[in-house]
């Protein structure tokens, strides 16, 4: 099919946050742009009047006050306040297949853990079928319900299901960077206790905090750190617990990423 007809249900939201807006428009203008998608094009108003308290709701469901700033130049965003607003973008026609090209590589940790919960909540509420291309492992494994790793153009692993769930147990990944690699909105014991609760569900909370703790003194952390967020430690301790939440699953294999 030529480019033209295959965009007319894909969507794509791409790794630099400005290539997915126009930047000397506003965010009602690029948005009244995506929603003319697969209509006929003609001579008229830029912006329907009666589609501004739609876009409003759309931009409320990202969370970071976008819904404010309806007449500000995109191009005065910041990445993640831009990415998120392609996300959107890209979803207000319907279509068939979503890209992920790195859409969260070029962000800080914060703006990318935003972004990711709003792609996993437009994705299940609507249904569609998505292909992320990512380098971020934790991204790939916790959001994702098939895993299939390339290398020189060939696929090495393919994944999914209780076979992708036993490899996560199994195999567990030391990342390079500390900065990006914890969730800055959950706690170090959530952190660590993660992998345990997935692999176990039936574990009480005694138990969970008791395995935790084990695991952080194993690093040289304490129980005063269990309640912490990520953005309160040093990229030494971050790393420490990075270390424990690899621990936690018992895995056969650990990657260290240098």
């Amino acid at each position: 099919l030529p480019e033209y007809k295959r965009a007319a249900f894909i969507g794509r939201v791409f790794q630099d946050p400005k290539m997915g807006s126009c930047s000397n428009m506003t965010i009602l203008e690029n948005m009244a742009l995506a929603d003319n998608k697969n209509k006929p094009f003609g001579l008229g108003r830029c912006v329907s009047k009666k589609r501004i308290g739609y876009y409003t709701s759309l931009l409320e469901t990202c969370g970071i006050g976008l819904e404010n700033k309806l007449h500000i130049p995109v191009g005065s965003l910041s990445g993640g306040q831009r990415q998120a607003l392609s996300l959107l973008i890209a979803n207000m026609a319907d279509i068939d297949l979503l890209i992920l090209d790195e859409h969260t590589a070029a962000l800080d940790p914060k703006s990318a853990e935003t972004v990711m919960q709003l792609t996993d909540k437009i994705v299940k509420e609507k249904g569609i079928t998505t292909l992320m291309v990512t380098h971020n492992l934790r991204f790939a494994v916790e959001y994702g319900t098939r895993l299939i790793m390339m290398h020189e153009g060939n696929v090495i692993l393919d994944l999914k299901g209780e076979e992708k769930k036993e490899f996560c147990k199994d195999v567990q990944m030391i990342f390079q960077n500390p900065y990006s690699s914890l969730n800055p909105r959950m706690t170090v014991k959530e952190i660590v206790g993660e992998g345990i609760k997935v692999h176990n569900p039936g574990i009480s909370d005694k138990e969970l905090e008791a395995k935790v703790l084990g695991l952080l003194e194993k690093v040289g952390l304490n129980k005063d750190h269990m309640s912490r967020f990520s953005h309160e430690f040093s990229g030494g301790q971050r790393q420490r617990i990075g270390i424990a939440r690899t621990l936690a699953t018992n895995p056969k294999l650990i990657i260290a990423d240098e």
